[in-house]
């Protein structure tokens, strides 16, 4: 079956109203499409007069294929009256979202979501067969690829009441296992720095911001693994780990800047949130971090402590880049400014 008739049917099926009539050669099509989708990459490979068909080509036919299905769902409504038709149709939707190409685990998720909306719950044997895989990796820290954490990741985008969030305590786990301190050295002299153990942080990084409510109680640990991490690879500005770690603070904005104002003292700590709010990757943080200006003037400014004075005024340039009204909304800033000024001027002759 050619991938370009395979597309000409998605799009008919898409239309409103769809094209296609809704009858017995309809379904077979389908069914046979389905099959094609749930194939092994050996299967797909020895179909056709191509025997030496090319891993793009067989990733592009799944993609039709789960696409096409997807497009069909309104046609089939939903394959509610056929619902051995719709656990396969969902196993195959959980198993494309484990591949290792972006456009099918894409195709995959948003297939998935589709279903997901007129069906609020999943069967508890689906659930859990279409589960065991990433569960299975999890259970040991070498196992899980970046493919897997990708796949965790778009599940917990659908299926978040389905998790719990002591999932974090895994996460976290294999966050340090990967983060050894031995070859994150290795990595950081290495030219391109994009290397699979880098990867694989990430990844795991990005699933945080996705955990149930409760995972704040993950702030404090995760945010620390990042800084050291960050400081083993000698990062001084945005590193690849600000995006996803704004994503989570950026969710408690208020724990996150509770924990920052406890840690103003690490410079190291004051680093990763200035490169964050640099890269105006965290508005809402920003934003709380301004309302806490008058005690960041008070315990940093006028305590007498040198070693504040810096971290204060690194955030205060932060800022006031972040918003041009700030020293507006604040003029005791200027006030403290004047007056530590005053303090480091030598004494007139």
């Amino acid at each position: 079956m050619q991938i370009g008739m395979i597309d000409a049917m998605r799009y008919v099926a898409a239309l409103d109203p769809p094209l296609p009539e809704v009858n017995d050669e309809l379904s077979r099509l389908l069914h046979e499409v389905l099959a094609l989708a749930d194939a092994g990459d050996q299967t797909l490979m020895g179909r056709g007069n191509n025997a030496r068909q090319s891993a793009r080509e067989i990733m592009r036919l799944r993609i039709a294929c789960i696409r096409l299905l997807s497009a069909s769902l309104p046609l089939t409504d939903y394959y509610s009256r056929q619902p051995t038709t719709r656990r396969k149709l969902t196993a195959v939707y959980f198993k494309s979202l484990y591949s290792t190409s972006p456009e099918v685990k894409e195709a995959a998720h948003d297939g998935l979501k589709v279903l997901l909306a007129h069906q609020s719950r999943l069967p508890k044997e689906l659930l859990q067969t279409g589960l065991r895989p990433i569960l299975m990796n999890l259970a040991d820290p070498k196992r899980p690829s970046v493919a897997c954490l990708e796949g965790l990741a778009r599940l917990l985008v659908l299926l978040t009441i389905y998790f719990k969030v002591e999932i974090g305590h895994k996460l976290l786990d294999h966050y340090r296992v990967v983060a050894d301190p031995q070859l994150l050295s290795t990595v950081a002299m290495t030219p391109v720095r994009a290397m699979e153990p880098i990867d694989k942080l990430v990844s795991l990084t990005n699933i945080f911001h996705l955990l149930p409510p409760t995972a704040n109680m993950f702030l404090e640990p995760l945010t620390n693994a990042i800084v050291q991490t960050e400081a083993q690879m000698h990062y001084s500005a945005e590193s690849p780990f600000s995006k996803p770690l704004a994503k989570f603070l950026e969710r408690y904005p208020i724990d996150a800047a509770d924990f920052l104002m406890r840690n103003l003292h690490l410079p190291r700590h004051v680093r990763t949130y200035r490169s964050i709010f640099q890269a105006d990757l965290a508005p809402a943080l920003a934003r709380e971090i301004a309302t806490r200006t008058p005690y960041l003037v008070d315990y940093c400014l006028r305590s007498g402590n040198a070693a504040l004075l810096s971290p204060a005024l690194q955030i205060f340039d932060d800022l006031s880049e972040f918003d041009i009204n700030w020293f507006l909304d604040y003029p005791l800033v200027i006030d403290a400014l004047l007056d530590v000024w005053r303090q480091v001027l030598p004494p007139p002759r």
